[in-house]
């Protein structure tokens, strides 16, 4: 993760857990691809409201996982609110996670993630225009 410091912008480091000081862990980690917009160099307005959809990656069990994610604007009895996010397969039916903890990070329809080596992955975010 990084910090929300204007001079340290971009610059990562492992996230811990407040209490034990322990590297947190995850069961499962998402990759959600969404629009972002530039409202100021370190904010960025990410487009997750209801009615959008995108592509997504879950990584469960050493393996990854092609998806799609989609915050519904109604429930199916056309009850309009705020939804949480839902992760699908190809085939629309909902992609089961592992029990457990997992985090879900969201770059930019542009960022790329490759395989570099046998379960090893690395993610490149690509900046919006007039982002730090």
């Amino acid at each position: 993760v990084d910090t929300s410091v204007y001079e340290l912008a971009g610059v990562l480091h492992p996230d811990t857990d407040r209490l034990t000081g322990r590297q947190l862990h995850f069961e499962n980690v998402i990759v959600v691809f969404a629009r972002h917009e530039v409202v100021s160099p370190t904010n960025l307005d990410i487009h997750v409201e209801a009615g959008r959809s995108g592509r997504a990656l879950i990584f469960r069990d050493g393996r990854a996982f092609c998806i799609s994610w989609k915050t519904p604007g109604t429930h199916g009895n056309g009850n309009a609110g705020v939804h949480p996010i839902q992760f699908t397969n190809e085939d629309g039916t909902p992609f089961a996670l592992k029990p457990g903890h997992t985090w879900v990070i969201v770059v930019t329809p542009q960022s790329t993630l490759q395989e570099t080596s046998a379960g090893q992955w690395l993610l490149t975010f690509a900046q919006p225009a007039g982002a730090k």
